[in-house]
């Protein structure tokens, strides 16, 4: 309750420049009983009206904000001149850009924290004069609560997933479904996950250029606005000038050369996207016959397309191989099960080495694949069950165990071998034999 004072304080007549202003008034009484933030601001954007509820979301007294500028008590700096040229536009057009529209938007409080704002824009005239009101709402505990239910949703959906992936693991274990085609379905999270991370990264870059695109051309369509009203009634020479300071003060150069920038930046992850998803549908030869030959280096480089990432250094050393006739989908998901295996087993900044060469053994001609990390190695007792179908020393859900068993099974079918040497602590290296001329008969 208020007390008797403190009512008749809040209702003494408005004073503007020293005149009583019985509709400025009205507006002050208005904002008393309006349960959101109320603030009148006039055509040079001063404060006019702040309300209670206002000194409570932006923490600034009435004292404190009446007679500031908006902008620097309550706008982030990347608003401020849009906010600046939209008064200006006001002042001149009468119409306001968010003028009958409810927008969320971020707003700034006293400890310049920025926090999302629910923002309704109305404009009146009083006694010749252009005012604007704003009636805010702090919603950040609704987008807070819902923030809380979207990752909800994601965890239940992920927990969902993976124990319908853990049953499926469990009925195909006790069916002895082939390795291979198990671990096929267990991997698919793995690659998918790894695609994932891989194209949200250009994809991120390509839609932050996107969405400054779009606020530049808010911009550009104001600048064209502005200069068309004021082309109808100055003359030639004013508006030229007008022109050539309205192209510096909106910048307009510097957000051309931005937008080449930008735009150059988004070609480039474009086509870096492109890349993933063109060296997948090589590595999955969906559209090759199920026996072909192939080059072991290009097999390497496709899987390193869509497993390696940028926090991993990758080195290459090929030498010149022959054509090499395999089951090229199972040849590339033998290679995608140990190089995911040493991207896993680095650390960020890690570094891997590949090799290949031909050689001559007693078991003939032999192509020959080094790949070598420097990442947690592996101990005695840990290496004699690597190839152990579901051995893991990963924490639970992070791996199924079936990587390097997959990669054995894949080159005995085609009368490969592969070595594995490897101390904690120091590094792993693992080495692939290939024969030149098979003895296998590929089903």
């Amino acid at each position: 309750m208020l007390t008797d004072n403190s009512h008749k304080a809040q209702v003494q007549p408005f004073i503007c420049n020293g005149i009583c202003c019985g509709q400025m008034n009205l507006y002050e009484q208005m904002s008393i009983v309006v349960q959101d933030a109320f603030i009148m601001i006039d055509g040079e954007g001063d404060v006019k009206i702040w309300n209670k509820t206002a000194e409570i979301v932006f923490g600034f007294s009435k004292e404190e904000a009446v007679g500031r500028k908006l902008y620097e008590l309550i706008i982030p700096e990347r608003y401020q001149r849009k906010h600046i040229m939209g008064m200006i536009s006001y002042m001149e057009t009468g119409q306001g850009i968010l003028a009958g529209e409810i927008v969320e938007i971020e707003a700034l409080n006293k400890d310049r924290e920025e926090f999302p704002i629910e923002l309704s824009v109305s404009s009146v005239n009083i006694e010749g004069r252009r005012y604007t009101i704003g009636i805010i709402r702090d919603i950040s505990k609704r987008k807070a609560r819902e923030h809380n239910l979207l990752q909800q949703s994601i965890d239940s959906s992920i927990s969902l997933f993976e124990n319908k992936a853990q049953e499926k693991a469990e009925q195909l274990r006790k069916d002895e479904v082939k390795v291979l085609e198990m671990d096929r379905m267990a991997g698919l999270t793995t690659l998918s996950a790894g695609l994932a991370h891989e194209i949200n990264n250009p994809l991120s870059i390509v839609k932050a250029s996107v969405n400054f695109f779009s606020k530049t051309l808010g911009v550009f369509e104001h600048f064209i606005r502005y200069t068309m009203n004021m082309a109808a009634s100055a003359s030639p020479a004013e508006f030229i000038d007008a022109y050539m300071s309205l192209l510096d003060e909106f910048k307009i150069g510097d957000s051309i050369s931005v937008m080449h920038r930008k735009i150059n930046m988004s070609i480039r992850n474009i086509e870096r996207i492109k890349e993933i998803v063109d060296s997948l549908k090589v590595f999955s030869r969906r559209d090759t016959a199920d026996v072909d030959e192939v080059d072991i280096n290009k097999c390497i480089d496709e899987t390193l397309a869509i497993t390696a990432t940028g926090s991993v250094n990758v080195t290459r050393e090929f030498s010149e191989l022959p054509l090499y006739l395999c089951e090229p989908r199972s040849i590339n998901q033998c290679f995608y099960q140990i190089i995911s295996n040493a991207i896993s087993a680095v650390k960020p900044d890690g570094n891997i080495h590949i090799s290949t060469s031909q050689v001559s053994n007693d078991n003939g001609e032999m192509i020959v694949v080094k790949i070598n990390d420097d990442g947690v190695g592996m101990s005695e007792e840990v290496l004699k069950k690597a190839f152990i179908p579901f051995f893991t020393t990963r924490e639970v859900g992070a791996g199924k165990g079936l990587g390097l068993s997959i990669a054995e099974g894949i080159l005995t079918r085609h009368s490969g071998t592969i070595n594995i040497e490897s101390e904690a602590g120091k590094g792993t290296n693992v080495t692939v034999y290939l024969p030149v001329v098979q003895n296998t008969v590929f089903h």
